[in-house]
């Protein structure tokens, strides 16, 4: 996980000594455009489309959607709307979506990227300082049944469930705290493109992350179900976004995964990487991700308060400590 980010560097030298700083960055947006758009299936939606107890029903909708999307994806693009659940708990997306047509936030976040006085040693540093940015850009979460209601919901009938209204922008999610998996994955598959990484935007029909390719190595990046830190006394420290090496995954291991032929199933582990500081967590818990399953069981982590943890160290969960939901740590050799 702690490699040197030689081709990240690259960019943020640009992005620090250049003078005509949009210059550059419609350049380069323009560049991934293209490439993108030469490997990528060429279809204007992108998502996974369910309707009403889609589990069970077959849906035939008139345009097409994908799953897995390469790298930077060009403004103009439809996203199929996040799932949601109505007031009878019946699962439903069909056919609505917003367009990818603003993008703002990439020139805000490199104008970040060049006003901060933080160095970016590693992947683990970016992934943070993506994750941070997307987190005031975005501003924290609302209320689920606040987000559709913000998002222009009609009841379409007496049945009362949710209609979104078409065609709105991404922009519409700055700032209101809307923002879900699919908002983060796709700013932040962006975001990774535009600073030389390559990433996969994976869609679920119930949830939405990124898996990115570096050094001949198959991350895990998950912006928006995030693991808590907490100190001794449980106190909130900060959220990381969850972000795990796949030791052991393949390129035909990721072909299944995108044709829907196996899930990941991170099984009683975390990994959290501050800096060159390792924390390595067993927890008895599961993350399943797959491209068209159900996924993920939420956790949290807490952290023993003042210790200086050295790089030869881990902290490992303390067997009689166990305090609620959270995880009190203790720190070994």
């Amino acid at each position: 996980m702690v490699v040197m980010v030689n081709n990240i560097i690259k960019v943020i030298k640009r992005i620090r000594n250049e003078d005509i700083l949009n210059k550059y960055i419609e350049y380069r947006i323009n560049k991934l455009s293209k490439e993108s758009i030469e490997y990528n299936i060429k279809n204007d939606t992108i998502g996974s489309i369910i309707g009403i107890n889609s589990y069970e029903n077959k849906v035939e909708d008139k345009f097409l959607t994908i799953d897995t999307y390469i790298d930077y994806i060009p403004k103009g693009k439809r996203i199929v709307y996040g799932a949601f659940t109505d007031s009878i708990c019946r699962l439903y997306n069909k056919g609505y979506y917003y367009y990818l047509d603003d993008d703002q936030y990439i020139y805000d976040f490199v104008k970040y990227i060049k006003n901060i006085d933080i160095n970016i040693d590693t992947i683990n540093d970016l992934v943070i300082i993506i994750y941070d940015f997307l987190t005031s850009y975005l501003y924290k979460s609302i209320d689920p049944i606040d987000r559709e209601v913000l998002h222009q919901l009609i009841l379409e009938n007496s049945t009362s469930y949710f209609k979104p209204i078409k065609e709105h922008s991404i922009r519409d999610f700055y700032g209101n705290g809307s923002a879900k998996c699919t908002e983060y994955s796709i700013m932040g598959q962006n975001i990774l493109s535009f600073m030389n990484i390559e990433s996969y935007l994976m869609f679920d029909t119930e949830h939405a992350y990124n898996i990115i390719y570096y050094n001949n190595m198959y991350y895990l990046i998950d912006f928006s179900n995030t693991i808590g830190l907490f100190d001794f006394d449980f106190k909130f420290i900060r959220e990381f976004p969850f972000f795990v090496d796949l030791y052991g995954f393949d390129d035909s291991k990721f072909q299944e995964l995108v044709d829907r032929k196996s899930t990941l199933i991170l099984d009683n582990f975390n990994y959290i990487y501050i800096g060159s500081k390792l924390f390595e967590v067993y927890d008895n818990k599961k993350r399943n991700y797959s491209c068209g399953g159900k996924l993920i069981e939420e956790e949290k982590i807490s952290l023993l308060g003042d210790e200086i943890i050295e790089p030869n160290e881990i902290l490992l969960p303390g067997n009689e400590e166990e305090k609620g939901n959270s995880m009190v740590l203790k720190l070994e050799k």
